[in-house]
């Protein structure tokens, strides 16, 4: 579910509207087990929170970053922006509304209110999208941080669209989300993790380069600072250890 943007978000993009409505029901399909996933399993007050990896049925497959990896879970509103844009018709808006409203509760009732500070924190525990941090320590991710922004601000235009009440939880928590974090002039990782000294962290998906490039620039994103980092990465990065990189390379040489 995680990959699901990768493996078929292109067919919005390139109006081949046949082929992705082969396999975009799958988020109606599943959203039984994910709003058991969230508030049964898990304990959550509300929403749906989509899986990592799923068997047929829609329950998580086995393993611990599949349940506190936070990535994948605005992937179906952008899906859902995405038919509205091409079909903008009450009958999309109707078809995606139970989808839309369960998975932007769940990052609602996600976020955590800090008191310290008043404002909402995204983890701990959680992954980021390259899974090589602490879950116990990640705290305040900035691609995440800047993906929720970007997914409750749909969910609230849609239901705008179809005249009902925004939930103001929603707007509360895409309002006072803690800022990006960022230090000597760079976005980081998560907040308080200084990782570009330890080549550890320079690995796998460089997903700081999505922040302004694959999202839109969100409130609180400065476009200077995203640009340094993605230069950054340019220079940093061990790309021959990108995810993907080593699977083909292994296969080229007939591993």
């Amino acid at each position: 579910m995680e990959m699901y943007f990768w493996h078929a978000a292109h067919w919005a993009l390139w109006n081949n509207w046949d082929l992705l409505d082969r396999s975009s029901h799958i988020y109606s399909q599943f959203l039984p087990t994910a709003l058991i996933r969230a508030q049964d399993e898990q304990g959550w007050s509300s929403g749906a929170r989509w899986p990592k990896m799923t068997d047929p049925s829609g329950r998580s497959a086995p393993g611990q970053i599949n349940e506190l990896l936070l990535w994948e879970q605005p992937h179906p509103l952008l899906f859902a922006q995405y038919e509205y844009r091409a079909h903008p018709t009450e009958d999309t808006l109707r078809k995606w509304e139970e989808v839309v409203r369960e998975t932007a509760n769940w990052m609602a009732s996600f976020a955590f209110h800090n008191e310290s500070t008043s404002l909402y924190d995204l983890g701990p525990p959680a992954y980021v999208v390259s899974e090589d941090t602490q879950p116990n320590a990640t705290i305040n991710p900035a691609f995440e941080l800047a993906y929720w922004r970007l997914g409750i601000d749909i969910a609230e235009k849609w239901m705008v669209a179809l005249g009902e009440e925004v939930p103001s939880n929603w707007t509360i928590v895409k309002e006072n989300l803690a800022p990006l974090p960022e230090s000597n002039g760079t976005y980081d990782v998560y907040e308080g993790l200084k990782f570009w000294t330890d080549p550890g962290y320079l690995n796998d998906h460089p997903a700081l380069t999505g922040l302004y490039g694959w999202l839109p620039e969100t409130p609180g994103l400065d476009p200077s600072i995203a640009k340094a980092t993605s230069e950054k990465v340019w220079t940093t990065w061990n790309i021959t250890n990108c995810w993907g990189y080593v699977h083909h390379h292994a296969f080229d040489n007939g591993h």
